[in-house]
């Protein structure tokens, strides 16, 4: 189960191979996005991409953080710049 991790507002999930990960490596997560960057709305924006990344890596049956590998993250990049599709019913006028 996801688990609240709150930094300013609005409260986001902690990834599940986060919480499962050892104490030290929770801390270091949640150091990361409240010490790191001082401006609030990037802390949440980099706090959130995070949270994503996860959640599009635990749908590829990524579930340990020791799998991540570099293709992984440049896949969810690629992802990111794909166009969507155009809406149904759409006739471009």
């Amino acid at each position: 189960m996801n688990q609240v991790l709150t930094l300013s507002s609005p409260a986001l999930l902690l990834p599940e191979m986060i919480a499962a990960c050892p104490e030290q490596t929770v801390t270091r997560f949640l150091e990361f996005f409240s010490a790191n960057t001082r401006n609030p709305n990037t802390r949440n924006a980099d706090a959130r991409a995070a949270v994503d990344f996860h959640a599009w890596c635990a749908d590829r049956g990524l579930t340990a953080l020791s799998a991540i590998q570099p293709i992984h993250v440049a896949g969810w990049t690629k992802e990111l710049g794909r166009p969507h599709s155009v809406p149904t019913g759409w006739n471009g006028s």
